[in-house]
């Protein structure tokens, strides 16, 4: 069989981009937003000291550091920034400018969900138009952080190499290094792609020197970047950063494991995905009882964790929590059934990828990151979906077309129903900021405001000064604006 398995028609190629296009293009003109001017603060220093992206100080949420070399992401999407600074400049639809600049994103993802997709699920464009169509995704396809493009270069980089090593080309098992470098360079957590490509090269026997030396790209080139930057910087980098998660957040704590354990299945029913061949198999596991019983346990934890909730929201927290824990069980039995009774070792050597590639993702949501936010949920949309449209045997292309149909459409009301929230969220920031510019106009060095995200940035853009907890200089008759 071929790297990509099946052979796609440029009718199905222009599907799946032109679908991209169609969930991204109605939002490049959302305001800037969440964390968005951070990066934006490094790519202006990148046009400043563009050998050292970090080396500036850096205010957020009433303290200050004096450089940001310890940020927890590398710094590409600063220096993509940057270079879409250098080329078009600043100005009043700056955002509108970098928005069009991070396009080239959600369509390196969804060409890496496709060419996946042909290799390893039954009805390949509708399992690629699922994860592309994905509420996580497609809101994160709008703003400027470094998760969507860690997401496509991580994504595009393992297709390229399990089709390289499938097709015995180390052309694109080379290229598969660059992007998987590219990947680690949006995201240090990115870097254990490489274990996942390592295993398959492992398991398919490949006699390849690129299918073992091209994922060590991206190990040589972040230790060649942290080398360089903690000798520049005189420490290593990531002490602090290591240090912040494990103290502030405590993301190793029974209590944060606690949240996250319960916050992982309603993560992944709500905003990541349905794919609805593994909510049918837990359904229909042990006549329906399994499903039955988690749902009422869904109910009891709820009403433990949400007693003083409204009705309807508790409601809603029953109905994630039970779906999203189908979902896992449904996934459980996938990887069971796909790895003992697939008649083909390679299809259980392909499952057994899938289920690695799985387990990275669930981990890092569950030991690394420090809570469950549905952004870190993305490295385990594309195995998700995979395995709940992996090639079994006994699969129909009408139950798989039928699944993806459904689990589609309600993503897509979900995603541009939260990319419409969203929307809104960042111009009321922007509108607010506006305001305050207008009406405190020539009381700007008088006021001072708190506040992150978007509002920070035009607030800024308005020339107001940003209130720093360890400044002792405020004086009577000044004013302090705090959302």
């Amino acid at each position: 069989m071929t790297g990509l398995g099946r052979t796609a028609g440029m009718s199905s190629w222009a599907w799946i981009l032109g679908l991209q296009l169609l969930l991204v293009l109605p939002f490049v003109g959302q305001p800037i937003h969440l964390d968005d001017p951070i990066f934006l603060d490094i790519g202006r220093n990148v046009l400043k000291t563009p050998w050292h992206a970090h080396d500036f100080p850096y205010c957020f949420d009433g303290g200050c550091v004096p450089d940001m070399a310890s940020h927890s992401h590398p710094p590409f999407v600063g220096y993509w920034i940057g270079l879409l600074l250098r080329l078009f400049g600043e100005g009043p639809r700056l955002h509108i400018t970098l928005h069009l600049g991070f396009l080239v994103f959600p369509l390196l993802f969804a060409a890496g969900m496709y060419r996946l997709a042909l290799r390893f699920a039954g009805s390949p464009a509708l399992a690629a138009a699922v994860a592309i169509a994905s509420p996580t995704a497609v809101v994160m396809s709008h703003n400027l952080m470094s998760d969507y493009p860690s997401l496509a270069f991580w994504t595009l980089a393992l297709a390229l190499y399990i089709g390289g090593v499938d097709d015995r080309k180390p052309a694109r098992v080379w290229i598969s290094g660059i992007f998987l470098a590219l990947a680690a360079f949006c995201s240090y957590t990115a870097s254990m792609a490489v274990g996942i490509c390592w295993l398959y090269s492992w398991l398919k026997r490949s006699k390849m020197r690129a299918a073992f030396w091209a994922p060590l790209l991206a190990i040589i080139w972040m230790a060649a970047w942290l080398t360089y930057s903690s000798l520049y910087f005189h420490r290593f980098v990531l002490a602090r950063t290591a240090l912040y998660f494990l103290q502030t957040k405590g993301s190793l704590s029974a209590a944060a494991l606690g949240n996250k354990l319960l916050s992982f299945p309603m993560m992944l029913a709500g905003t990541l995905a349905l794919p609805v061949p593994l909510v049918r198999a837990a359904l229909g596991w042990w006549n329906g009882r399994a499903a039955i019983l988690w749902a009422m346990i869904s109910a009891a934890v709820a009403q433990i964790y949400t007693a003083d909730y409204p009705l309807s929201e508790r409601f809603l927290v029953v109905l994630l929590l039970a779906v999203g824990g189908w979902m896992i069980f449904g996934l459980l039995l996938c990887i069971w059934q796909s790895c003992t009774k697939s008649p083909s070792p390679e299809l259980r050597q392909d499952a057994l990828v899938l289920t690695a590639w799985a387990a990275v993702a669930t981990a890092l949501v569950l030991f690394v990151y420090p809570y469950a936010s549905a952004r870190y949920l993305l490295p385990l949309l594309p195995p998700l979906v995979l395995l709940a449209f992996f090639r079994f045997p006994t699969a129909t292309q009408t139950s798989l077309r039928w699944s993806a149909g459904f689990g589609l459409s309600t993503a897509l009301v979900m995603g541009l129903g939260l990319s419409a929230a969203d929307f809104e969220m960042a111009r009321v920031h922007r509108d607010i900021a506006r305001y305050f510019g207008e009406a405190l106009k020539g009381w700007e060095k008088q006021t001072r405001f708190g506040g992150e995200w978007g509002f920070r940035h035009y607030m800024l853009e308005q020339g107001f000064r940003q209130f720093i907890s360890t400044n002792n200089d405020l004086k009577g008759g000044q004013l302090i604006i705090s959302p």
